[in-house]
């Protein structure tokens, strides 16, 4: 601390005679300049401050979600931000060392990879959401006979991780090319949907997965057969997938919330309604068709089939006339059976004219929240009917509300399918292993070969479990060779 001076000017004066006059002599000269002061003391050192980092509501969410620990890496030090693996959620504690772009880009990472999307379902461990292994692969999944795929490690393990650049991760998300196999694509991986994500959402996405813990997983190679023969698909310039041609936005040009991007990818012709809609119901829309068509990917289990995967010049192209309408079957792995009381499931129809959902905001919210379809019982009276696994609703719950509401605004908007389209769809079949699994209220009884309840009245299969079959007006089992256990509906 600098040194404070003080100068002190001294004083001085004539004797004067004795006399009459009263008048004082004239002033004597100045005396000599004062020494200095002494130096003050120096003040105690302040409180430290506290570190505020502005980040968007998306990215925040990210961090409280977040079910590992991730590693943040400056140049002079390295933290730790996010949950305690221990509970399985956390949030921001350690901002402090780091910049705010980057932090920005890891949250909303995050946000994307754990509310948005539900990418850990297959690569994570188990059901995905434990901490140990999370995001490290290896799951299985069949294609038939003796080909079988597994999904990759994605954690920054130097061994068996993901090792892309940022670059080589976003061609790999563009084009479907298989890092591990060049000039294969890979299989069962959505890529065909969130090859329209924006570089922005992309590169957030590389950001989460470089800052969560490394895994050491080997994954086992792929067996693809014939399906190795398909190659990676350029990127093109323009979306091409669905009913209309649309440009895709410069990059560089400002586009909130990806709006603009997303009424770019819609697969199908806007409805008159949406054209004469507020501007705010507009902007929801362009949203949600973003998170639908690209992030959340919801046409790849909701349509069926959700596209032409025919070698050709409409390879990927959007099954628009089924677009979102449901169907397809998903056989519940057996250690899950248990769990979730249930065989084998079909996606809902979301947009048939007399099928597909038509309930309101607060029924939508309550599916994805709570995990619940608030539908009417047959006396009457409200029942609440799970949702059937593998509707991720557990990380859907996690997207912002508005988020969820741009998302239950383009489903509603979205033109309503009619004919073969509007079909009606059928629930879960119920798993047990004893006839007291079941109703027995309704008559219904247990198959033990295939541990699914039978015998439930019925009007037509839709009444009955899913790839169950109306007979004499009870629902029955349906001959192991059906298309439906393949096809769907």
């Amino acid at each position: 601390m600098a040194a404070a001076s003080f100068a002190c000017s001294g004083s001085g004066s004539e004797s004067r005679g004795p006399g009459l006059s009263e008048t004082p002599g004239p002033s004597g000269p100045a005396g000599q300049s004062g020494r200095d002061g002494v130096d003050g003391r120096d003040g105690r050192d302040g409180y430290g401050g506290t570190a505020t980092v502005a980040l968007s509501k998306r990215a925040i969410r990210g961090f409280e979600i977040t079910p590992v620990r991730l590693a943040i890496h400056t140049s002079t030090d390295t933290s730790t931000i996010g949950a305690d693996t221990s509970e399985g959620a956390g949030t921001s504690t350690s901002a402090a060392l780091l910049a705010t772009e980057e932090l920005e880009r890891i949250g909303y990472g995050s946000y994307l990879v754990n509310a948005a999307s539900d990418c850990a379902a297959c690569h994570g461990m188990g059901m995905g959401m434990e901490a140990t292994g999370y995001l490290s692969g290896g799951t299985p999944f069949s294609l038939g006979g003796d080909m079988v795929v597994y999904s990759r490690n994605l954690t920054p393990d130097a061994a068996t991780g993901m090792m892309l650049t940022e670059e080589q991760f976003i061609r790999t998300m563009r084009t479907g090319e298989d890092p591990r196999n060049p000039g294969e694509i890979l299989l069962v991986m959505p890529w065909p949907a969130y090859r329209w994500m924006s570089d922005h959402d992309l590169r957030a996405i590389y950001a989460y997965l470089r800052a969560i813990p490394a895994a050491r997983n080997e994954v086992p190679d792929d067996m693809k057969g014939p399906a190795a023969m398909f190659e990676p698909v350029p990127f093109p310039e323009t979306y091409d997938e669905g009913d209309v041609e649309r440009r895709l936005p410069d990059p560089e040009s400002p586009d909130e919330d990806f709006v603009r991007r997303g009424y770019a990818i819609n697969p199908l012709e806007e409805s008159e309604e949406l054209r004469s809609a507020d501007a705010s119901t507009q902007k929801e829309f362009g949203r949600g068709s973003y998170l639908v068509n690209a992030v959340s990917a919801c046409n790849e289990c909701h349509g069926n089939p959700a596209r032409d995967l025919t070698p050709g010049d409409n390879f990927l192209h959007v099954n628009t006339a089924n677009y979102l309408t449901g169907g397809e079957v998903f056989d519940t792995p057996p250690p899950l059976q248990a769990t979730f009381r249930q065989v084998r499931s079909m996606s809902a129809n979301l947009t048939g004219a007399e099928n597909g959902f038509d309930g309101t905001l607060l029924d939508f919210l309550t599916i994805i929240e709570e995990g619940v379809a608030p539908e009417a019982g047959s006396d009457g009276e409200l029942a609440l009917d799970p949702v059937a696994w593998p509707m991720p609703w557990p990380m859907f719950r996690h997207m912002i509300l508005e988020d969820l509401v741009s998302i239950y605004t383009f489903v509603t908007l979205t033109p309503r399918r009619t004919g073969d389209a509007d079909k009606r769809t059928q629930e879960e079949a119920r798993y047990c292993t004893t006839d007291t699994d079941c109703d027995g209220d309704g008559g219904e009884t247990c198959v033990t070969a295939s541990s699914e309840c039978v015998g439930g009245a019925c009007g037509d299969a839709g009444d009955c479990g899913a790839c169950q079959t109306c007979e004499g007006g009870l629902c029955a089992v349906t001959s192991t060779t059906s298309s439906c256990f393949v096809e769907g509906l």
